[in-house]
């Protein structure tokens, strides 16, 4: 026995429902959740990350096959919906299994374009990933094949270091603040990369020569400002795509920074067991040798000091069991400002 064709029917995803929905009774406390299907972008874009950024996925179109019917049928198109938004089909049949069909683009929903990448294919057949519609569920249909191959655009890491401003503001006339910030590339070692420095109210700067795909890239921000002297710093870091311009995460500029006591790697090296030999430990901390900071703290994890301005740090780590001094080490390490920065310690002679 046949069924009348139906209209297409779908529906946004509401935020409360979230990405990914799985085949348990999710429901939305504003409204009765209806039989569907849904296409989840994440199900199909691979590696590729989704958003503004230059040559990666921003639109996409589902079309949805029933494949229960002879021949099967398609019961609907979507309209084209940004990378990150789920679509919903409710015109289906409970019972029945259901395919799509996706396009993707490189270009947002409001934009005119052309299909960026080959079709692919979620649920092909029922027993590889193909929805069972349920009553009153909303069923993803998995068994997508992975979007692949490169970006769009040149292969390329974008800093901006007006993302590490926080709530810093750039220097004028009648304020002071950041005047520039130094772009310093830092990992791989030999990777080439040139130095830039920037206005801070310049763009973004942007590597792509010498940039290889697969290769994670590590850069210091060093920036100057007014009054004259005053100076921050942070770091920022991505991985290359081929054929992304992937964007580096940056920390927020900072003046002070933290310094590690690696104190379970110094317990390692010393062939000591805390709970079993030692306690605790004191530690002092030394600036210039000006004392910092000092503290007492059990042995169970590292100890981190925070807010400390730049400069060069040395400590005293002095393990004990109970009341009893076992073993005495003495630490040092550089710090820039905005860094994070781990003392390497050796043993008293």
């Amino acid at each position: 026995m046949g069924h009348r064709p139906l209209a297409l029917e779908p529906i946004l995803l509401l935020s409360s429902l979230g990405l990914g929905c799985s085949t348990s009774e999710t429901t939305d406390d504003q409204n009765v959740l209806e039989t569907a299907v849904l296409v989840d972008p994440a199900e199909f874009l691979g590696a590729f990350p989704c958003g503004d950024i230059d040559g990666a996925p921003k639109s996409y179109i589902a079309t949805v096959t029933d494949l229960n019917t002879d021949p099967p049928r398609e019961i609907g198109r979507s309209p084209r919906l940004g990378c990150s938004i789920p679509v919903a089909f409710t015109n289906v049949v409970v019972g029945n299994h259901y395919s799509a069909s996706i396009e993707v683009f490189e270009a947002t929903p409001e934009q005119a374009a052309l299909a960026a990448w080959p079709k692919v294919i979620c649920g092909a057949e029922e027993q590889s990933g193909a929805a069972l519609a349920q009553s009153l569920q909303q069923i993803t249909i998995r068994g997508c094949d992975q979007l692949t191959g490169a970006g769009l655009s040149d292969t390329a890491i974008v800093v901006d270091p007006r993302e590490a401003l926080g709530s810093l503001v750039c220097a004028d006339d009648e304020q002071d603040g950041v005047t520039e910030i130094k772009v310093i590339p830092i990992a791989p070692e030999d990777a080439g990369l040139p130095t830039v420095t920037v206005s801070c109210k310049g763009g973004a700067v942007t590597f792509a020569d010498d940039v290889e795909p697969g290769v994670s890239y590590a850069f210091r921000l060093e920036a100057e400002g007014l009054p004259v002297g005053t100076s921050w710093g942070s770091s920022c870091s991505a991985t290359a795509f081929e054929g992304l311009g992937i964007r580096a995460t940056c920390s927020k500029l900072a003046q002070g920074g933290t310094v590690t006591i690696p104190l379970l790697a110094l317990l390692e090296e010393a062939e000591l067991s805390c709970g079993q030999g030692v306690t605790r430990a004191k530690i002092a901390l030394y600036d210039d040798l000006v004392l910092v900071s000092q503290a007492t703290v059990g042995c169970a994890s590292d100890v981190t000091f925070s807010g400390v301005s730049a400069g060069t740090f040395v400590a005293t780590v002095e393990l004990f069991d109970g009341a009893t001094s076992i073993a005495l080490r003495n630490c040092a390490t550089s710090l820039a400002a905005g860094e994070s920065a781990t003392l390497a310690c050796f043993e008293e002679n």
